[in-house]
């Protein structure tokens, strides 16, 4: 019996990356809300965002309660809540923060931010009779900013990658240089 010849064995990794999520869980184990922090991955069709949406439509179509966040300026708008709705009642924004409380799904809190804005105060939805709890956003931005050592790699000299508006990134600019992070002229 002949053998072969022993083959070069490579295992590539998935193309799948997994994606991170916080849920919120009653004393008895259930999912009481899901809250998403949209990646770049999740806005990115084809793949990502039509993976994000279909996870999206099981979670608009459950007794869960959804917080949405997104802090990206780039990618597809994959927040519930169609852009189109938001910009009939806010003239502009960079950012989008939305809460669908279970089981409306067509009913939706959101707070449209600008580059310039404190992240918000949100309230979490959960189960009843207990009541919301409120979720400060800035303060958690600030803490993983300030324990994530992201001063160490990125430049702040540098402008970003997507460019600011002119008057966004003069502000920008003036609060780097207040700060002492930018130094360049």
């Amino acid at each position: 019996v002949a053998e072969t010849d022993p083959p070069l064995v490579i295992k590539l990794p998935s193309e799948e990356l997994p994606q991170g999520f916080i849920e919120v869980l009653h004393a008895d184990g259930e999912v009481v809300t899901t809250i998403e922090v949209l990646s770049p991955v999740n806005k990115t069709p084809p793949r990502g965002l039509n993976h994000y949406c279909e996870k999206q439509g099981q979670l608009l179509d459950s007794d869960t309660h959804l917080i949405e966040i997104d802090l990206l300026r780039s990618g597809t708008h994959a927040v519930a809540v169609p852009s189109e709705a938001v910009a009939q009642q806010c003239a502009a924004w960079n950012y989008l923060v939305c809460v669908r409380r279970a089981p409306m799904r067509y009913h939706f809190e959101v707070y449209p931010l600008t580059i310039r804005t404190r992240l918000p105060r949100i309230r979490v939805p959960l189960r009843a009779p207990d009541p919301d709890m409120v979720l400060d956003l800035q303060a958690v931005f600030t803490r993983c900013y300030d324990s994530g050592g992201y001063e160490d790699f990125v430049d702040y000299n540098a402008e970003p990658a997507l460019p600011l508006a002119p008057d966004d990134a003069a502000w920008a600019d003036a609060l780097l240089r207040g700060a002492g992070w930018r130094t360049a002229s």
